[in-house]
């Protein structure tokens, strides 16, 4: 299924789904595919029969196995290494020269500072006088 085809289904933004699937991705439960198609991990979601199932987890990846006996370490590796991931990207986003130079004048106390009466009042658009 896709993330629209989820969405729809369980009625929920594609956003959710997302962030649903990442963490069934990081446990090892559910395969991206491409872009938007995910698949389950062979190990639970059956075949047509025994023996394509049973082909389908010995081709599978000994990294993504399932019945093993350290899954819960890796597990908690890999939610810890997504944390790190998703903490890194944040602050390159604060680092980056757009957005460093507001924070820095606030740290450095020249920011200008509005009145909240001095932004209602200003006008979103500007009206030409002919």
């Amino acid at each position: 299924m896709t993330e629209e085809e989820l969405a729809e289904a369980l009625d929920v933004h594609r956003s959710m789904v997302g962030r649903g699937l990442q963490a069934l991705i990081l446990a090892k439960l559910v395969f991206r595919q491409a872009k938007g198609i995910y698949v389950l991990n062979p190990m639970i979601s059956g075949a047509r029969s025994v023996p394509e199932h049973l082909e389908a987890i010995g081709s599978l990846d000994p990294a993504d196995r399932l019945d093993v006996d350290d899954y819960q370490e890796r597990y908690d590796a890999s939610v810890a290494q997504a944390e790190q991931e998703k903490k890194e990207k944040r602050l390159g986003r604060r680092s980056s020269p757009g957005r460093s130079r507001p924070a820095k004048a606030v740290a450095e106390g020249t920011a200008d500072v509005l009145s909240l009466s001095t932004v209602r009042d200003r006008s979103r658009r500007r009206t030409s006088r002919s």
